[in-house]
C-alpha cells in the first residue's frame, strides 16, 4: 500500500509570508503579538474585499480598475448623505451600494456586450467614479463619528474580534462555496478558460461577465464603508491606488491573467502577505520609500518563484 506524499504549496506567496512571519518576529517583538495581528486583520479587511473583485474579474479573463473609484464614491455618497441630509445609517449604506451596482451595471454592460476591452471601459469609469465623488464633496474631505457607522470598520465583537475581520471571512467563505460547488461558479471558470467553448456548451458568456462587475461593484462598496469608517472620514481618492493592490494580490496568489485559473484562498492569501510585508516594514522603522522598493522586489520574487514552480511541473508531466 503506498503511502501518499506530502505536497507542498506551490504558492510563493505561502512561502513568503513564511519568511515575513518568521523574520519580522524576530526583528520586532511586537509584530507577532495579537494586538497587532488583529490591527493587520482589520487593515487588511478592505484589501481582501477589493481582491475578490479583482480574482471574480481575472478570473473571468477580464480586468476591474474601477473598484477603488467605486470604494471611493460610495462611500462618500454614504458619509454625506450621514452627515449632511441625516439619514439613518443603513439606509445610506443601502443608496451607495446602489450606486456601487450602478458602476457595476455600467462596466458590465459595456465589457460584457461590447467587443471592448474591459481594461479600457474600467479605466474609463474609474475616471466617472473619482470625478462624481470630487463633485460631490468639492475636493473636501468629509469627517464622520456617528457611532454606527464607526463600527463597521472600528468596532468589534466579544470586545476583541474586529467586525471587519468577520466581514472578509463571510465574504471569502461564500465566494469559496460559490466557486466549489454552484453552477455558478463552474460557469465563471469556463467562461475564463475558453470563451467560446463555453459559449457553445449554452453558458450565457456575457452575462456571466455582466454578473461579474454587479457583484463587483457591490463588494468594493463595503470595502469603501469599512476604509471610511476606520478612517473617520470619507473623500474621493482615499480608495483610489486598490484596484492595483487587487490585481496585484490575484496574481500573487496564482491567478491567472489568461483566466480560468485560480482560487480565492490564493488570492487573498496575496493580500494577506504584502499587508504583512508593509506592516512588518513600518514596525522596524523602514522609511516609504525603501518599503516600496522592497514591496516590489518581494512581489517580482514570488512571481518568478511561482514561474519556476509551474515549469518544473510542467516538465514533469511531460515525463510521466
Amino acid at each position: 500500500m503506498k503511502r501518499g506524499k506530502l505536497r507542498l504549496p506551490r504558492n510563493g506567496a505561502f512561502y513568503c509570508l513564511a519568511v515575513i512571519l518568521a523574520l519580522f518576529g524576530l526583528l520586532s517583538p511586537k509584530f507577532l503579538t495579537v494586538s497587532n495581528v488583529l490591527n493587520v486583520a482589520r487593515q487588511t479587511s478592505v484589501a481582501c474585499i477589493i481582491t475578490i473583485c479583482s480574482f471574480l474579474a481575472i478570473l473571468t479573463h477580464q480586468t476591474d480598475l474601477s473598484v477603488g473609484a467605486t470604494a471611493s464614491l460610495t462611500s462618500v455618497v454614504a458619509v454625506n448623505t450621514i452627515v449632511n441630509l441625516g439619514l439613518p445609517v443603513w439606509l445610506a449604506c443601502l443608496m451607495a451600494i446602489a450606486v456601487g451596482a450602478l458602476m457595476g451595471v455600467v462596466n458590465g454592460v459595456l465589457c460584457g456586450y461590447t467587443t471592448i476591452p474591459s481594461f479600457i471601459i474600467t479605466l474609463g469609469t474609474m475616471y466617472i467614479g473619482e470625478s462624481v465623488g470630487i463633485i460631490i464633496t468639492r475636493g473636501y474631505t468629509i469627517p464622520i463619528t456617528d457611532p454606527w457607522f464607526v463600527w463597521i470598520g472600528a468596532g468589534t465583537v466579544f470586545g476583541w474580534l474586529p467586525v471587519p475581520l468577520i466581514i472578509v471571512v463571510v465574504f471569502v467563505a461564500v465566494t469559496a462555496y460559490v466557486l466549489k460547488h454552484r453552477p455558478y461558479g463552474t460557469k465563471l471558470y469556463a467562461v475564463g478558460g475558453n470563451a467560446g467553448a463555453a459559449n457553445a456548451s449554452g453558458i450565457r458568456v456575457s452575462r456571466i461577465k455582466f454578473s461579474v462587475f454587479v457583484v463587483n461593484g457591490v463588494l468594493a462598496s463595503i470595502a469603501g464603508f469599512i476604509l471610511a469608517s476606520r478612517l473617520g472620514s470619507a473623500n474621493p481618492s482615499q480608495g483610489m491606488g486598490l484596484e492595483l493592490d487587487g490585481i496585484c494580490a490575484a496574481i500573487l496568489g496564482g491567478t491567472a491573467l489568461s483566466g480560468g485559473i485560480g482560487r480565492i484562498g490564493g488570492a487573498v492569501l496575496g493580500a494577506i502577505t504584502l499587508q504583512f510585508l508593509r506592516n512588518g516594514l513600518n514596525l522596524v522603522g523602514i522609511s516609504s520609500s525603501i518599503q516600496m522598493l522592497l514591496v516590489g522586489a518581494a512581489i517580482i520574487t514570488i512571481l518568478i518563484f511561482d514561474s519556476v514552480c509551474n515549469r518544473i511541473a510542467d516538465e514533469r508531466r511531460r515525463r510521466g
